[in-house]
């Protein structure tokens, strides 16, 4: 089913599939080579081409030929389209920024002459926030893994390191056991836009990676094979994906009893919440999770301000 259609009544309908004009396609691959070669990761790589893939399919569907015959009045229908189909105000806002800077491209290198998107107004959306677990449910779910089992000192170990340094999803399975360094108390993190930062690692997390990469990952390696560099390894002797430390969270996270969603990214949130609460300064939470600025930090200082905005209450100070 392509991704964008007209029914018999001249409506659009939404499913998934490829564009196949070529005149249409051909600017896109220019911009996301152009992507590419700027150093972003590969997942805002995906994302983007999922942006422009659902936009080529909108203009086949409504017979455009090519992205220069594009106007104002098109993005704005386009956009009327996805929210007609229930998208997120995230995914909005994600589809038309992305127009906007592919646009942007097109202008740069001269191919088109009136950038339809310049005037194209796009609302924040607004901030949702995430799972944020608390001391004691952090403490919990630390708690849940079998240390008698190999698995279960990997998992300790995980989540110690997740919860010490905040690291994203791609990171944590990029890690490799060269990234390491127990002596120091650090980890060598590959990021966003091939961006490397040593983090520091909490106490707990050097004791059971030490645990770990001693008495554990050993019975983890493959016994006919090369031992892979990766540091987290799955119970098929290689390394461990996003979809199974996924998995991992998620089960720790009920058997702890804990009724929230809780993923990597909960914890990389409750990391940052936790430094915040406790006085560190917001730059050094920003350098922590890899952050270019304090703008993506915004949502974690509002989670803490709203904390201090409860305290201000209850003690009415100056009153």
């Amino acid at each position: 089913m392509a991704f964008a259609r007209k029914n018999s009544q001249g409506v659009i309908q939404l499913g998934a599939g490829n564009a196949t004009n070529e005149t249409l396609i051909q600017p896109v691959r220019e911009y996301m080579a152009h992507i590419e070669s700027l150093g972003h990761s590969g997942e805002t790589v995906r994302k983007r081409w999922d942006c422009m893939r659902h936009f080529l399919l909108y203009l086949e569907a409504v017979k455009v030929e090519r992205v220069q015959d594009v106007s104002l009045q098109l993005l704005e229908d386009y956009r009327l389209c996805l929210i007609e189909h229930g998208y997120s105000e995230a995914t909005l806002e994600s589809s038309m920024r992305t127009l906007k800077l592919f646009y942007r491209f097109l202008e740069d290198k001269n191919l088109v002459f009136d950038n339809p998107a310049h005037r194209l107004r796009i609302p924040k959306a607004h901030i949702l926030f995430g799972t944020v677990l608390t001391e004691s449910e952090v403490q919990r779910l630390l708690a849940v893994p079998d240390l008698t089992r190999p698995q279960g000192i990997r998992d300790r170990a995980l989540l110690e390191v997740l919860y010490s340094t905040g690291i994203r999803a791609g990171e944590t399975v990029a890690l490799t056991v060269f990234d390491v360094d127990l002596d120091r108390a650090t980890l060598r993190v590959k990021g966003k836009g091939r961006r490397e930062r040593l983090v520091p690692l909490g106490r707990h997390a050097v004791k059971y990676m030490g645990i770990y990469l001693k008495e554990a990952r050993p019975k983890l390696l493959p016994k006919f094979t090369a031992a892979p560099d990766a540091l987290w390894l799955c119970r098929f002797r290689s390394g461990i994906g996003k979809v199974g430390i996924g998995h991992v969270i998620s089960q720790y996270a009920k058997a702890a009893g804990i009724a929230k969603q809780v993923n990597i990214h909960a914890f990389r949130r409750t990391c940052a919440t936790h430094l915040l609460r406790h006085g560190a300064h917001p730059v050094v939470v920003a350098q922590l999770l890899g952050h270019a600025g304090l703008t993506s930090l915004s949502h974690y200082l509002q989670t803490t301000i709203g904390d201090l905005l409860k305290a201000h209450a209850q003690t009415n100070p100056g009153r």
